[in-house]
């Protein structure tokens, strides 16, 4: 994947990325992913019935958390937890109900996926709701082939992906600019993606999709 806009504008950043999608022969499927904290959880819950699709929210729980996060919810049963040999753990499918008994626990943050979305159905929603928090907003798409310039559809890498501040894709690492990358098999593609929509590739390339 190439990057072809870093920006502290999350609205210009949108516009590219959907002036990007618009150019693919299709688009087969939209997936959201966020960063947040157990007080952040609440604004996220429109995704879903938005979506039509269940939201994964996950608790990480550094190890210096544990003692009082699993006192705080010892009445969850078993498998709702994970703990690791460093001594940091998980807790899976974190309820807002639940979030609201960690609120006052420092360090805490909650994992939010949702894939396999239909397209058009929460983006605009998504974009909305993250804020400040670390998110990406992901389309799979068919690009079309252009024989002439040696380029072909590959739908498995084929896509678009929208990096809300974040360093680089999946990096974690907070930072006060967005991110477009077009996702292909060649910088041919996104140079084809960057003419199609008057930009240029401005980085190097990043394993991703």
């Amino acid at each position: 994947m190439y990057p072809l806009l870093h920006t502290t504008d999350l609205d210009a950043a949108f516009d590219l990325a959907q002036r990007l999608v618009a150019l693919a022969d299709r688009v087969q499927e939209v997936s959201v992913s966020a960063v947040t904290t157990p007080q952040g959880l609440p604004r996220y819950l429109p995704l879903p019935e938005s979506a039509g699709r269940p939201m994964s929210t996950h608790l990480r729980v550094p190890a210096e958390r544990a003692e009082v996060v699993s006192r705080l919810f010892k009445d969850l049963p078993e498998d709702r937890f994970s703990w690791y040999p460093s001594g940091t753990g998980r807790v899976w499918d974190l309820k807002s109900t639940e979030a609201e008994l960690i609120e006052a626990v420092p360090d805490l943050l909650v994992d939010i996926d949702m894939d396999a979305v239909e397209p058009g159905r929460v983006e605009e929603l998504f974009i909305a709701t993250v804020g400040r928090d670390i998110g990406e907003l992901g389309w799979s798409v068919v690009w079309p082939s252009a024989p002439e310039e040696d380029l072909w559809s590959v739908p498995k890498y084929d896509g678009v992906e929208l990096v809300v501040h974040e360093t680089g894709w999946c990096s974690e690492e907070w930072s006060p600019t967005h991110s477009v990358w077009v996702c292909g098999r060649s910088e041919a593609r996104a140079a084809w993606a960057a003419r199609a929509t008057g930009r240029t590739v401005v980085g190097e390339m990043q394993l991703g999709r």
